[in-house]
Parts: C-alpha cells; structure tokens; sequence
C-alpha cells in the first residue's frame, strides 16, 4: 500500500470512530423536582447558565407532564459547548411545551450558534402547541439543525420558556492534529517494512565486527 492509500485508510478510520454525544438528562434522578442548575456534563457535553431539571421520580404525573429532561423558564439561559472547549456541530433536539398552562400557544425557540470564526448562526424552532400525554417522551417533537450548525465553539437559547431533551451534536476533528497522528503512522509503517535501511549504514557493518 503506498503512502497515499494509507493517509486515506488510517483518516477514514478516524473520522469513523468519531462519536456523536447526547445530553438525555437521565442521569439527573433527583428526589425533588426543578432543581436550579448552574451548569450540567453529560457524555463529553458542558451545559452551563441558568435551568432547571425534571424530577424523575414523578413521571407520568399532572404536575409535571413532561418530565424526562431539563426545562427552560422564564429568564432562563443555556449555553451549549463542548467539556473539552472542541468545535462541534448540532445535530438535533427535541422541545415540548413547558407545562399545561401552555397549550394551544405556538412558540418559537430560537437558538444562536457562535462558530470558531466568530461569525453566528440562528435557527427558530416552532412547537405545536398540543400536549399529547404527560411523562416520558409523548410531549416532545424531534427538531434537526441545518448544516449551517458546524464548526461551532458554543450554542445558546436564551428569553424562551420550554423543555428540552435529548442534546445530540457531534465533535469536529482537528485537522492538523488529525494529520499530525497520520503522519506518525505512516513514518512507523515505513520504519517497520521489510527492507527498510536507515539512510547512511553501512549494510556490511555488523559483518565486520
């Protein structure tokens, strides 16, 4: 395999074992519900600014039809980033109304991406405003991101009061420590294949001891 063939195996393979990361919330099984939240890591994901969680213990009840996840309420504020401070893009989130006091409204969630260029992105989602059931996942609508989502250093969605669930957004390699790690590869490869003479030995030279 020449050494062309191999910086398109090895990269191939790193891009494909990059994994997305999802914020599910589950992991927030507090026995008192709406606890504030200054900042929350879930699977690689940073959630920092001012939000609440769901209890887990009451799912299902009138008091809290949507519960599963984390809600937004008035004057609430998340910013969305990486542990690590990695560029990353948004790939999708599920939003419900906030409680029963909101059916039948059509709100709009808007969320403002900050990409590594500084240059910003928005994207408004609209929710339904009808509240099929209460508990698990019945409330929430499936909401995808465009592909102007990338290369992001952090996401933010601010003034709005609704639940959200189910974060998912994937790292962006970084290409020069992605080439950095292919050209290693390749220069053990090349030490490692048969015949290899490191340039300026002599051959005979163990011969002669």
């Amino acid at each position: 395999m020449n050494k062309t063939a191999s910086v398109i195996v090895v990269y191939t393979i790193l891009l494909s074992t990059a994994h997305g990361a999802v914020v599910t919330f589950e992991p927030l099984r507090c026995l008192t519900c709406d606890a504030i939240k200054r900042s929350y890591a879930e699977d690689g994901v940073l959630l920092s600014g001012y939000f609440t969680q769901y209890g887990m213990n009451i799912r299902g009840s009138a008091s809290n039809e949507s519960s599963g996840g984390g809600r937004l309420p008035d004057n609430s504020y998340m910013r969305i980033q990486l542990s690590d401070g990695g560029n990353f893009s948004m790939e999708t989130v599920e939003l419900a109304e906030f409680s029963l006091s909101y059916e039948g409204m059509l709100q709009t969630i808007s969320f403002t991406g900050t990409r590594s260029d500084n240059t910003t992105v928005t994207q408004d989602f609209i929710l339904d405003g009808i509240i099929d059931g209460r508990g698990n996942l019945a409330d929430y609508e499936l909401f995808e991101f465009s592909a102007e989502f990338s290369n992001l250093m952090y996401v933010e969605v601010s003034n709005t009061i609704a639940s959200i669930d189910n974060i998912t957004l994937s790292p962006v390699p970084v290409p020069a420590a992605l080439w950095l790690f292919v050209s290693g590869v390749i220069g053990l490869a090349g030490l490692a294949r048969p015949g290899f003479r490191p340039v300026g030995r002599d051959p005979t030279a163990a011969r002669q001891l």
